[in-house]
């Protein structure tokens, strides 16, 4: 009778620091890991604000007026880059997809175009959450 109990108590035991393990894993695993796997860098990853967030270029310069303390020409020059880059990102894109379309058939550009809106709605919500666009 002494080493069933023995067994019981050794087994629950194992359960219970197999357990508190795994709940702290877990925890370790969302607070460090997980906003890296959706985009939100968190701990010793680039973070903070960047032009291609809502609000972003704002915020950008004004870190790096803060920052670098730029000089009201240098400032204007700074958004004009990135005023250009931007538009020229955008100038790419759709140049891309004009080239991809003239290879396309009728039936796999109306596809095509399925799958550019979606491109799009699934662009417009991670942008809504303040998440930079990935690559997929």
């Amino acid at each position: 009778m002494n080493g069933s109990r023995g067994l019981v108590i050794a087994t629950a035991a194992a359960f219970i620091v197999g357990c508190a393990v795994g709940l702290i894993g877990g925890l370790l695993f969302v607070h460090f890991v997980a906003p890296r796997l959706h985009g939100r860098p968190e701990f010793g990853m680039a973070r903070g604000p960047g032009p291609g967030r809502p609000g972003g270029r704002e915020r950008l310069l004004t870190e790096m007026d803060q920052t670098l303390s730029l000089t009201p020409d240098q400032h204007q020059r700074v958004l004009a880059d990135l005023d250009r880059a931007r538009h020229e990102q955008v100038a790419v894109r759709e140049s891309v997809h004009v080239w991809i379309e003239r290879e396309l058939n009728p039936d796999q550009r109306e596809r095509w175009k399925q799958m550019e809106e979606r491109f799009a709605r699934a662009r417009r919500a991670r942008w809504s959450r303040g998440a930079m666009p990935d690559s997929r």
